[in-house]
């Protein structure tokens, strides 16, 4: 790991410009952080469940299981779920909207695309898509 200096935060700024210098790398290096934990936090050989929502998209619900690492996992967020080879499809993967992430660790996956494999239940990838 690369340490980084950045400039130390004070009480007062004389201007927006000095705001902006320090801020500004703070920022960044938070976001790059974020985006390699949720990068670093794919898991495999996972089992879904699928279903069909009242706007006619495809749902897949999954256990998601919570690392020692702080997993910040949000409604809204962005996942590829994929799998390497389908039932007569050969490889898939679609990205969805998480819908609901609850204390149970169970996610639900509102999926893009419509041809999703719901045919097959087992053996799934789930990657975080940074935005």
């Amino acid at each position: 790991s690369q340490e980084v200096e950045v400039t130390p935060v004070a009480l007062h700024f004389n201007d927006v410009h000095q705001y902006q210098a320090v801020f500004k790398p703070l920022v960044k290096l938070e976001a790059d952080y974020d985006r390699m934990m949720k990068e670093n936090q794919s898991r495999d050989n996972i089992t879904v469940r699928w279903d069909v929502a009242l706007n006619r998209k495809k749902l897949a619900y999954f256990f998601f299981p919570k690392d020692d690492n702080d997993l910040r996992l949000m409604p809204g967020d962005e996942l590829k779920l994929r799998h390497r080879n389908v039932i007569n499809r050969g490889a898939w993967e679609d990205v969805g909207v998480v819908l609901r992430f609850d204390q149970s660790e169970e996610v639900c996956l509102e999926m893009r695309g419509s041809n999703a494999p719901d045919e097959c239940t087992v053996g799934y990838s789930v990657d975080f898509v940074w935005q």
